[in-house]
């Protein structure tokens, strides 16, 4: 079972982090020497991390497969529900990336000016 984390902020959060994990290590019997050797960490860095709760992403990550707690990693950010169809169809279409010289032409395409007299209002003095 999956318990909810406690802590209304992130340093709260990150102990609470912390202590499941040093409560997986115990249970699986490993000391903090070789979670650290297994999961490609100093030991130093473990030890701060279950001491303080702060880590890089990247070593939390490396425990998080160390410990086979990635499965519950995909929980962390689910997708909210759908309300329909329609919205669900609408998820599976990729936007594509919108550059400032694409949004540049539209607005030059609805306004009727060109690229140079653009350029030339640009290059006035002020």
């Amino acid at each position: 079972m999956i318990r909810p984390l406690l802590g209304a902020t992130p340093p709260a959060l990150a102990r609470e982090i912390a202590k499941r994990v040093i409560i997986r290590r115990l249970a699986l019997g490993w000391t903090r020497t070789e979670l650290a050797a297994r999961s490609g960490i100093a030991p130093e860095t473990l030890k701060r991390f279950e001491q303080s709760g702060r880590i890089a992403l990247e070593r939390l990550l490396k425990i998080a497969v160390a410990l086979g707690a990635t499965r519950e990693l995909g929980l962390l950010f689910p997708e909210p529900p759908v309300a329909s169809l329609a919205e669900l169809a609408k998820r599976g279409q990729r936007r594509g990336r919108v550059r400032g010289r694409r949004i540049i032409s539209v607005v030059r395409e609805q306004t009727g000016s060109s690229r140079k007299q653009t350029d030339r209002e640009d290059d006035a003095p002020t």
